[in-house]
C-alpha cells in the first residue's frame, strides 16, 4: 500500500471526537495545576510556619524583655496576649495565602501572592528593627508599610477568594493595631 493511499483511507475525526480529546487534555492540564492532598498540606503548613517565623524570632532570640522595659500606653494589651494573637493573625495570613495559591494560576493570583510576599518580607524586617536595634521610629515606619502592603494583599486576596480576603482583613486589623501601638511606644519612649 502506498503512503498516499494509507493517508487517504484514514477516517477523519468528527468534531465531537476532537472536542472530547480537547476536553480530556484540558482536564489533564487542570489536574497538574491542583496538587495532591499531601503536597497541598505541606504547602499549608510551610506557609503558616513561614508567616509565624516573624512573630517567633524575638522569642527565640530572647528579646521579648525589651518590650517589658518600655513605657506603654494605657490601652496596650498585656504582654502575654500579644504573642498568641500575633500567631493567630499570621496563621490566618498563611492560610489565606494557601487558599489563593490553590486557586487557578492567574494574574490576580500572582499579584495577590506578590503582595503577600512583600508583607512577609517587611514583617521580617520589622522584627530585628524593633527588638534588635531598638529603633522605635524606624520600626514604626516599617510596620506602617506592613499595614499598607497587608491592605493591598487583603484586597487582592478578596478578588481571588472572598474567605481569604476576610482572613486577611482580620490579620491586617491586628497589624494596624500593632502599628498604632508601635507609634505610641515611639512617642512615649523618645
Amino acid at each position: 500500500m502506498s503512503w498516499h493511499r494509507a493517508c487517504t483511507t484514514v477516517p477523519l475525526m468528527d468534531a465531537r471526537a476532537v472536542d472530547f480529546y480537547e476536553d480530556e487534555f484540558l482536564a489533564d492540564l487542570r489536574a497538574l495545576d491542583h496538587p495532591g492532598r499531601a503536597a497541598s498540606a505541606a504547602v499549608l503548613v510551610s506557609l503558616i510556619a513561614l508567616s509565624n517565623l516573624a512573630v517567633l524570632l524575638p522569642l527565640l532570640a530572647g528579646e521579648a524583655a525589651y518590650y517589658l522595659s518600655l513605657a506603654v500606653p494605657w490601652w496596650a494589651p498585656a504582654p502575654w496576649l500579644i504573642v498568641p494573637v500575633s500567631i493567630g493573625a499570621f496563621s490566618l495570613i498563611g492560610t489565606a495565602a494557601w487558599m489563593v495559591w490553590r486557586g487557578p494560576p492567574t494574574i490576580l493570583t500572582s499579584a495577590a501572592l506578590g503582595w503577600f510576599a512583600c508583607e512577609l518580607v517587611l514583617a521580617f524586617v520589622w522584627t530585628p528593627l524593633f527588638f534588635g536595634t531598638h529603633s522605635l521610629a524606624t520600626s514604626f515606619l516599617v510596620i506602617s508599610t506592613v499595614v499598607v502592603t497587608g491592605t493591598a494583599a487583603m484586597f487582592a486576596f478578596g478578588r481571588v477568594s472572598l474567605f481569604a480576603g476576610v482572613m486577611m482583613f482580620v490579620s491586617t486589623a491586628w497589624l494596624a493595631y500593632l502599628a498604632v501601638l508601635s507609634g505610641a511606644l515611639w512617642w512615649l519612649n523618645a
